[in-house]
């Protein structure tokens, strides 16, 4: 009888564990990013690039998420409806770190693939009314602070920059033409409230199958027009990157990014520049996991008067 009673008591205690694990389990689900998609291979132009994915990986949105999950509770439920708006894989996330503080970029690719990308469907998202009609853009993006997640101030408006006399052009996608030769494009920047729209940034492209690190340093040269130590901005650990470079001329500074950076590399950069050492630590416990990734990089430079270089934006990239 003892024994009976001993059983029933076990199996009781096992059905109402296994409810509670359940319940538990789907109300974690429902405020977490989604992970059930594992299929994250994407870079930040939202092409594929090849990697071995075990069912076992972790999707790049978990990066973002703990990331997030330590002091930026706003930015993370805000995510989560962002996630359901635009689709799972479909939004380039950057985390950016100026002056000892984050924020959090959101990008969108290519609206003649992708309606919801478009500039009145991520207005519709922040339940703005404006009569924008620009055309011929295959890019835009946003940034939000942890303090409003709703307050949308400025929305940045890439475009192709095809106007030279090369004549060799090459398509990424629909809507991203550029010449083959300059591989440049720029974006402007348009501000909500005012509806004021001003020329930003200007970008240039070396695939690294086809560019030679002169050719890049050159360029670096040429623009920047100091004598820099180009060690400092082209470390071997960044030109380990295995799909490009892009180098970039801002208004007040100069912005370089690293595109496909393998799990190590992309660590060491993190660690080199104190991004964040407890965040590191966690992507470090989790090797086994996220190794499968590549991943892209960026930050911006000033040159000081006695021509060393001073680090202004540290930043990452990822998708959700």
């Amino acid at each position: 009888m003892i024994k009976i009673i001993i059983i029933i008591a076990t199996i009781v205690t096992i059905i109402v564990l296994s409810v509670y694990l359940f319940y538990r389990y789907k109300f974690i689900e429902k405020n977490m990013l989604i992970k059930s998609l594992h299929n994250t291979n994407l870079d930040y132009i939202l092409e594929n690039y090849d990697t071995n994915i075990k069912k076992t990986d972790y999707p790049s949105s978990y990066i973002y998420e703990i990331f997030v999950s330590n002091g930026f509770k706003n930015i993370l439920n805000n995510t989560l409806k962002i996630q359901k708006y635009f689709g799972v894989n479909k939004t380039v996330y950057g985390i950016k770190k100026v002056n000892n503080e984050y924020f959090f970029e959101y990008y969108y690719y290519y609206p003649n693939e992708n309606i919801k990308h478009n500039l009145l469907n991520i207005l519709k998202f922040f339940k703005i009314k404006k009569n924008i009609n620009l055309k011929n853009y295959y890019l835009v993006s946003f940034e939000l602070k942890n303090n409003d997640v709703n307050k949308l101030e400025e929305l940045n408006i890439y475009h192709t920059k095809n106007n030279c006399n090369h004549n060799s052009p090459i398509n990424f996608h629909n809507d991203f033409i550029i010449c083959k030769k300059c591989l440049e494009c720029y974006n402007v920047t348009l501000n909500i409230l005012s509806n004021k729209m001003v020329k930003k940034n200007t970008y240039k492209f070396f695939f690294r199958n086809s560019s030679s690190n002169e050719e890049i340093f050159n360029y670096t040269k040429s623009i920047i027009k100091k004598n820099i130590d180009l060690k400092k901005i082209f470390s071997d650990n960044l030109l380990s990157c295995k799909k490009s470079i892009c180098i970039t001329q801002k208004p007040n500074s100069y912005g370089f990014y690293f595109s496909l950076l393998p799990f190590d590399n992309f660590i060491k950069f993190m660690q080199d520049t104190n991004f964040n050492n407890e965040f590191s630590n966690k992507l470090i416990n989790n090797k086994d996991k996220l190794s499968y990734l590549l991943f892209d990089i960026g930050f911006d430079i000033i040159i000081k008067e006695d021509n060393s270089i001073l680090f202004t934006k540290l930043s990452f990239y990822g998708i959700l």
